[in-house]
Parts: C-alpha cells; sequence; structure tokens
C-alpha cells in the first residue's frame, strides 16, 4: 500500500485513467487483482484526492524563434496598413 499512495507513483501515473492504473498495478504485483472500483475505494480511504493539473504545450526553439519572427512581421504589417488606413 506504500507503493500506491506515494507521491512518486502518483505523479507517475498522473495522466492515466483508472483502468491503466490498475493495469500498471496488476503487473507489479502479480498475486492481487486490481480494478477501478477497488483503486478508487483505496484512494477514498486514503484520502487521495483528484487535483486540476494544468497541462502546458511547450514550442520546440526552432518553432518558438519562427513563431517570433513571424509575430513581429505581423506587428508591422497592422502598423503599415494602420498608416495606409489614417
Amino acid at each position: 500500500m506504500d507503493y500506491i499512495k506515494s507521491s512518486d507513483t502518483l505523479k507517475s501515473m498522473v495522466g492515466l485513467s483508472l483502468k491503466d492504473r490498475c493495469s500498471v498495478l496488476n503487473a507489479r504485483y502479480d498475486t492481487k487483482i486490481f480494478n477501478a472500483t477497488l483503486l478508487s475505494k483505496i484512494y477514498k480511504l486514503m484520502k487521495i484526492k483528484k487535483k486540476r493539473i494544468k497541462w502546458v504545450k511547450v514550442m520546440n526553439e526552432s518553432r518558438q524563434n519562427n513563431f517570433a519572427k513571424l509575430k513581429q512581421d505581423l506587428a508591422n504589417e497592422i502598423l503599415l496598413a494602420e498608416k495606409v488606413a489614417g
């Protein structure tokens, strides 16, 4: 049970559904049979709650540099259009 409630285990399983977590636990413990209902009851008994997780999409460096250039070009085009219109 220490493995199930350890923070490292919970962090490593953060993106998995209860069914997938049970598959991981069943592979680790050959003698025990985990299912989603049992795991949710174990979490309730241990007072482990769901937390909202903020997922952040990260751009690679070359895309980020290209994005900065395109952003600057667009800002320049907007300024030019405002000058022509006004």
